[in-house]
């Protein structure tokens, strides 16, 4: 089916503004932007000053007094095509760029052709009135799926939520998927509809609120919103450890060369090792819950960092050639006290996320240390 031609969003909705009368697609501010400030970096504000780093997104300094939030809106579409679970919206011969963002060619069933976009469906499904969407690129990631996907519902406006009955959801894949769908309450409100990777629907009018944590800039509406979601999660009779460190030895990507050593020196100190992919996101949530100290690569795992309690102590070992604020910004958010360690990746070519790296485990433990003396009694 197609082709299709890209289109952002933004021209899509100044083009409705001129000719309402004409229009598919239209938008509704439902919150405001909100600053919020920046702690400095105690520890690693000595190594920025020092090390060349190599920022993701761009310009977002490490010594930047604030952040800006997103702005929660929604966007509603009428008699559109969403394609696959990713929502791929198309009405005519448009295609919504803005909705290809995090999509794989070969995931979500489409052909990027030098005449448009091509999808490649099978029988199209009709839907009548009016559904919520969650489908949104890149969810089979937990950070995706948790802050890009779930996190949408934070800033939905209380009278789309009451008006709607039925909300479409990337077909469960995994169990942090499903989990997380229980825990957030909307199989009790609603009646949730899976979409298929393959799926294409028509649907006669679906309201899409915009992710409000968009390029890393959380709004403060999901921080009640991830309290609930802890407090709804079982918590099995188990004495959790208050030292944590999230283990990445067994993940493919941003390999640390030195883990093990990390992982021994940090042992000696009192800290428990956590692979989180083998716990069930219940024992997550209540792993980040009880901590009171948690160090951890970069990485998708610390998400869950929406758990946490706070002032609960967050070191975070990142790289010097992807330095991504998304978990200082989350632990500003949700009242962590927050420093990072700078390491260094290994040079040459190929992608960023697939060479090794290594830190000093003096400066990690010297960092905690710090962190441990300044913190509140």
């Amino acid at each position: 089916m197609g082709p299709f031609t890209r289109r952002n969003l933004i021209d899509l909705l100044d083009a409705a503004a001129a000719r309402p009368e004409h229009s598919w697609v239209s938008g509704r501010v439902t919150g405001r932007s909100e600053r919020v400030v920046l702690p400095g970096l105690a520890v690693a504000r000595h190594m920025f000053a020092v090390m060349p780093v190599a920022y993701e997104p761009a310009g977002i300094a490490w010594d930047a007094p604030y952040f800006d939030s997103a702005t929660p809106w929604e966007c509603v579409f009428s008699d559109v095509l969403l394609h696959s679970d990713a929502g791929i919206a198309c009405h005519g011969d448009t295609a919504v760029a803005d909705t290809l963002l995090q999509t794989d060619a070969m995931l979500n069933g489409y052909e990027d052709r030098a005449d448009g976009l091509h999808l490649q469906t099978r029988p199209v499904e009709a839907i009548d009135g009016t559904c919520l969407s969650l489908l949104v690129g890149g969810h089979r990631n937990y950070y995706h799926w948790t802050l890009d996907c779930l996190a949408r519902l934070a800033g939905a406006g209380e009278d789309t939520l009451a008006g709607v009955r039925r909300v479409l959801v990337p077909a469960p894949r995994a169990e942090f998927h499903r989990a997380g769908l229980a825990y957030c309450g909307l199989e009790e409100s609603h009646e949730v509809v899976p979409v298929a990777p393959d799926a294409t629907l028509r649907v006669e009018r679906v309201i899409a609120p915009w992710s409000v944590t968009g390029y890393h800039q959380p709004h403060p509406c999901i921080v009640p919103f991830f309290a609930r979601m802890r407090e709804r999660a079982p918590v099995r009779d188990e004495t959790w450890p208050r030292l944590v460190y999230i283990d990445r030895r067994g993940g493919d990507q941003r390999p640390l060369a030195n883990e093990d050593a990390v992982v021994a020196a940090l042992v000696a100190r009192g800290f428990v090792p956590v692979r989180l992919e083998s716990h069930p996101l219940a024992d997550q949530i209540a792993i980040f819950a009880h901590a009171a100290v948690i160090v951890a690569p970069h990485g998708a795992g610390l998400a869950n960092l929406v758990f946490a309690r706070p002032g609960t102590i967050v070191l975070e070992l990142l790289m010097d050639g992807w330095v991504n604020w998304c978990f200082r910004h989350l632990s500003v958010l949700f009242g962590l006290h927050y420093d990072c360690v700078l390491g260094r990746q290994a040079r040459g070519d190929g992608w960023v996320h697939a060479r090794p790296w290594a830190i000093s485990v003096v400066h990690v433990l010297a960092a905690l240390d710090h962190a441990l003396a300044r913190a509140p009694a």
